[in-house]
């Protein structure tokens, strides 16, 4: 790798120094990302001179150069921008790119990371006795695979590609997640149904419309517009919930639900503990921790 990249080791300062300052690429930045975060949260005062020499520019590969096992020994992370005024974390090693290095960064970024990277670097292990440390001799015994410059972007669409629809379905998850948590905590910790049928009861409105807004969040005027079929499915949901409140062991709930433990409900047992040896390719299904 010593004839695509020159390498530097990071700062190292003192605890005192962090927290203010100018942006800086930590230990963990570089351990969890293929590519450095597009925004650098963390913060390290740094003179003029450490910020010229330990700065980062669109292709610097950042490794880390310490680990306590070998198979977190040199995890890689690219930069895909110049970042100005950054620095970065003394536990890693900066690889800049040599004039003429033709290496895209997007395809250097998937390629430090793949198994085939991954298998040479865990080759290494045998060279370390106590903790793993990645210096600039075994850096420079690395080896990358170059294909012409256009297969490498290729390679690198592709896989960003599938990246960044990854990143979108987690997006839609968690965004469906919290929506799954705020609809129980309203039906089944606020109440917010039952609330509604009370509140409507006693001001002469029909409870069952009360409920069937409060589950879905339309108004009396957007509840009109949906479809006989969403009517028919919100009234039966708002049915389950009742229009009163009885007194329990946590306080108000839903009169006819009641307040327990699972013990009241399930019973517990442990699972059967297998050794290795059980698993066979044809033997019984099996849920594993």
């Amino acid at each position: 790798m010593t004839e695509l990249y020159e390498i530097r080791s990071g700062l190292s300062k003192p605890a005192e120094d962090f927290g203010t300052g100018f942006p800086f690429l930590s230990f963990k930045d570089v351990f969890h990302n293929f590519f450095v975060p597009d925004e650098l949260t963390e913060l390290v005062q740094a003179n003029k001179r450490e910020r010229e020499s330990c700065s980062i520019k669109r292709g610097d590969v950042f490794l880390t150069r310490t680990s306590e096992t070998i198979n977190e020994l040199g995890m890689s992370c690219v930069a895909l921008k110049d970042y100005e005024q950054a620095t970065f974390n003394g536990f890693t090693k900066r690889l800049r790119p040599k004039t003429g290095n033709d290496l895209v960064p997007e395809y250097v970024g998937y390629y430090l990371r793949s198994p085939c990277f991954r298998k040479e670097m865990m080759a290494f292990s045998t060279l370390m006795s106590t903790r793993a440390s990645l210096n600039n001799e075994i850096i420079s015994q690395l080896k990358v695979l170059v294909p012409p410059r256009g297969k490498q972007g290729f390679i690198a669409h592709i896989l960003k590609s599938l990246d960044e629809k990854i990143e979108f379905n987690r997006q839609i998850n968690q965004t469906l997640e919290e929506m799954a948590q705020a609809i129980f905590k309203s039906w089944f910790v606020d109440f917010d149904p039952v609330k509604a049928k009370i509140e409507a009861k006693a001001s002469g409105q029909d409870p069952e419309r009360a409920a069937m807004c409060a589950i879905s969040g339309k108004t009396e005027v957007e509840l009109d517009r949906l479809s006989p079929n969403q009517l028919a499915q919100l009234r039966i949901t708002a049915a389950l919930f009742p229009d009163e409140h009885t007194d329990s062991e946590l306080g108000l709930i839903p009169k006819g639900w009641k307040a327990g433990n699972i013990g009241d409900i399930a019973t517990a047992k442990g699972g059967y503990a297998f050794n290795s040896k059980s698993f066979i390719e044809n033997g019984h299904p099996v849920v594993k921790i």
